[in-house]
């Protein structure tokens, strides 16, 4: 038998499907055209130029709590496009990515679906879906010195977790729920815990909140009130974490404990001062109350001594009047 175009077989009756790829990425100039090719992936011819596709239901739900329902597997005329159910159809994407010529799925935060309900994440987001970010930062030596420890181990742990430090620092309980230092919110960039916080302009309007960050300004010259783990805080944050932060003043970390100091602490200048000036007057109440008393004493000595003397003027005065008569 001879065919006619797009069947082949003894009998002609087996279709033939023949799709033409889109331009290769290349980055040389004279790239040339896309290759010619059959169903991939598994895929079936059904029909002339007709590729039945291999789908199944996705059971990414049953591992991951939150993601999408639905069918997975290969789509696209040649099924070279790898379908996402956690991802989203993009018809505009680069033929680097979509040899088809017909798009892709593509991830959140500029991730690629790079086979079925697998994604390929940008630099920086990790996660099935590429929606949790990653934050890393390396230990220099200053940090090393804060975190008091040279257990390599634990600097790892912080390296590779340095907002939250689960495995190296214990969760603070606050009214009930249990918080670490804070949370990778983007890409290497920390959003630490707080729990008070200095509101100047709800301070100004009901008086509420009005406790700012301690400094230790007027004593930090005599003392170092801080541990190497502490340090005073540097925004509103009365209570909670701070750490290093990058050239746009953003927190990389949150191993810093902001120090609240105890009343002692936070009130000794005002003990020494008033402390000083009570100490100069009872010295001086001291002295002045010594001397009335010591006053009082001599005057009482002498006024005794006179009346000593008059007593015994008297007797004599006596004994002379009656030799007299």
């Amino acid at each position: 038998c001879t065919c006619k175009d797009g069947w082949a077989g003894f009998d002609c009756s087996e279709p033939l499907c023949r799709h033409m790829q889109a331009l290769e990425w290349n980055p040389e100039p004279n790239a040339v055209s896309g290759q010619i090719v059959g169903c991939l992936n598994g895929g079936i011819c059904s029909a002339k130029d007709d590729c039945t596709c291999i789908q199944t239901v996705s059971v990414l739900w049953k591992v991951h709590k939150g993601a999408q329902r639905g069918m997975t597997g290969w789509t696209g005329t040649d099924c070279s496009m790898p379908v996402c159910v956690q991802g989203y159809y993009d018809p505009f994407c680069s033929t680097e990515n979509a040899p088809g010529g017909e798009g892709c799925f593509r991830c959140a935060n500029g991730g690629l679906c790079t086979a079925p309900d697998y994604c390929e994440c940008a630099e920086g987001w990790t996660g099935f879906d590429c929606k949790t970010p990653k934050c890393e930062v390396v230990a220099d030596f200053l940090i090393r010195k804060q975190l008091d420890t040279v257990d390599e181990e634990k600097i790892n742990y912080f390296e590779t977790d340095p907002c939250t430090m689960r495995d190296i620092s214990v969760p603070r309980l606050d009214k009930g729920t249990e918080y670490y230092r804070g949370n990778c919110t983007l890409p290497n960039q920390c959003t630490c815990h707080c729990f008070w916080s200095y509101y100047p302009s709800m301070c100004y309007t009901n008086g509420n909140n009005c406790t700012a960050p301690f400094q230790d300004i007027d004593m930090f010259k005599l003392r170092n009130a801080l541990e190497p783990y502490q340090m005073f805080g540097t925004r509103d944050c009365v209570d909670g974490y701070e750490g290093a932060v990058d050239g746009k003043d953003r927190y990389m970390s949150c191993h810093m404990e902001i120090l609240v100091p105890t009343t002692f602490v936070r009130y000794t200048f005002d003990i020494l001062v008033f402390g000083s000036i009570f100490s100069l007057i009872f010295s001086a109440s001291y002295v002045y109350i010594r001397r009335r008393m010591k006053r009082r004493y001599i005057l009482a000595k002498i006024e005794r001594r006179k009346s000593r003397r008059s007593s015994e003027e008297s007797v004599t005065g006596a004994d002379q009047n009656a030799f007299t008569y």
